[in-house]
Order: C-alpha cells, then structure tokens, then sequence
C-alpha cells in the first residue's frame, strides 16, 4: 500500500507530522503548497511542491494539473 499524504504547510503538516508512527510502516510521500517567504521544512520522505491556488480559478486549474502528474 502506498499512503498520499496531503495537506497545507505549516500548522496542518505540523499536525500531520505527529500521526508520522501511523504512516511511517507504510510507503509514502507528502504533496503541499512552497511556503511563500519562509523556509522550506526538511523533509526525510518524498515530497511534492504544488503550486497554492488562493482561490484564483486559473492557478487551481494549474494546481490540478500538477496534482495529476503526481498521480
């Protein structure tokens, strides 16, 4: 089984991080927003950077599409 852990940065991946006992047996990797002006996390898995859409319909339009080539 392969787990697709998805979620925003900062506190929802801090979150996310404390659950890593759960996942961590299993094959994974992380899809998130690159922060804007902060320093990206270190992550130890496999992490994809998507573009955040802030609700504009042609940046999740392009988000979507990168979330497909994920997939």
């Amino acid at each position: 089984m392969k787990i697709c852990i998805v979620c925003s940065g900062g506190g929802h991946l801090t979150e996310v991080l404390q659950l890593k006992s759960v996942f961590e047996r299993y094959s994974h990797f992380f899809v998130t927003f690159r922060p804007k002006g902060k320093k990206i996390r270190h992550f130890e898995e496999k992490v994809y950077f998507v573009v955040n859409p802030d609700r504009t319909p042609f940046i999740f339009f392009y988000t979507f599409l990168q979330s497909l080539i994920i997939f």
